[in-house]
């Protein structure tokens, strides 16, 4: 009986992880958390990678053109400073398009994508080496 039951257990979670990847819509699945790393270009703009809970040992890349502000990455940066990104990256195929908002108080850093469909992250970074590393959630 308890085998049977641990069986039925594990086949209804290996089913319900089938149905959350069939799903598009972020609101049927679990909330996410990740991590990544962004490097900034010499006009501004941001370049990276990322991965996920939900997307197993696959790492992705987010590309993030500069809208307006400014952050510093460097060694001395001190003050606070921010910036708003048009945010790209893909999942499953499908292209998602953010808006990022980077707020920096001296080498610290906060992060808020606003996409479609709906889903909001937010996240914490920090500098390493001049590339801004950090962990965001789903909101």
């Amino acid at each position: 009986m308890k085998n049977r039951f641990c069986e039925n257990v594990l086949m209804c979670l290996k089913d319900s992880r089938e149905w959350q990847k069939s799903k598009t819509s972020y609101k049927f699945m679990a909330k996410i958390t990740g991590r990544f790393y962004l490097k900034k270009t010499s006009n501004g703009n941001l370049l990276g990678e990322w991965s996920n809970d939900h997307s197993g040992e696959k790492v992705s890349t987010e590309s993030c053109d500069l809208i307006a502000g400014s952050l510093d990455f460097s060694e001395n940066a001190k003050g606070s400073h921010a910036a708003d990104y048009y945010s790209t990256w893909q999942e499953n195929g499908n292209a998602v398009l953010a808006q990022l908002k980077i707020s920096q108080n001296n080498r610290l850093f906060s992060l808020d994508w606003q996409c479609k469909p709906p889903a909001h992250f937010e996240g914490q970074g920090m500098l390493c080496d001049d590339i801004l590393i950090g962990d965001y959630h789903q909101v």
